[in-house]
């Protein structure tokens, strides 16, 4: 007859031999975050291209709760040298008013993962906000891997692709867009019309 001791230290052991990789499968195992929660984790992490004003600006709008949504979401990330582009006074006026607040932002994303491989030359991807972006693809001038992204005729630039999110994916950009009607009208922000 068996040990009824050894038997119960045999089912301890084995018992702790499977928590043990169950834990070690769990720390090799990286943890997915939604897009908020990984831009937060970039901006902490980074010393440069760093998204200070964009998290504020996210949070201020009321926007943090949509981004941790499903989606998926494709979000254009201004950096905070982008927003240290614009004059003062605009960016007053956009943290000022709210309904410009979430244009502006909602313009900076779209809906559908789109990884930078997929991002086309000479398209057009319709943003949350309701209007296109235009985008542009050129090769490498020396010939190798590295393809330049731009929106809009070249008025930002992607200087950091494909940070990937559980629910989307986040390119940083070096300049922050505004939309086509509030630049071709020049409209003031009481007069911003809403989303499509």
């Amino acid at each position: 007859m068996r040990n009824p001791r050894k038997i119960l230290l045999s089912g301890l052991l084995a018992l702790g031999a499977v928590a043990t990789a169950v834990t070690q499968q769990q720390e090799a195992t990286p943890q997915k975050t939604d897009i908020v929660a990984t831009v937060t984790s970039v901006e902490s992490t980074q010393k440069s291209e760093t998204f200070k004003t964009f998290i504020s600006l996210l949070d201020k709008a009321g926007l943090t709760t949509t981004l941790k949504e499903p989606g998926p979401f494709t979000v254009l990330a201004p950096t905070d040298e982008a927003f240290e582009k614009l004059p003062p006074e605009s960016l007053e006026k956009i943290k000022a008013d709210p309904v410009l607040l979430k244009s502006v932002l909602n313009y900076h994303v779209i809906k559908g993962n789109i990884p930078s491989a997929e991002l086309k030359d000479a398209t057009e991807s319709e943003t949350v906000q309701g209007e296109k972006l235009k985008i542009a693809v050129t090769d490498d001038p020396a010939g190798g891997p590295d393809k330049t992204i731009t929106f809009n005729d070249k008025k930002a630039k992607v200087v950091k692709p494909d940070l990937k999110a559980s629910n989307g994916v986040i390119h940083s950009i070096d300049t922050v867009l505004m939309p086509p009607s509030l630049e071709k009208a020049k409209l003031t922000p009481t007069t911003v019309p809403p989303p499509r």
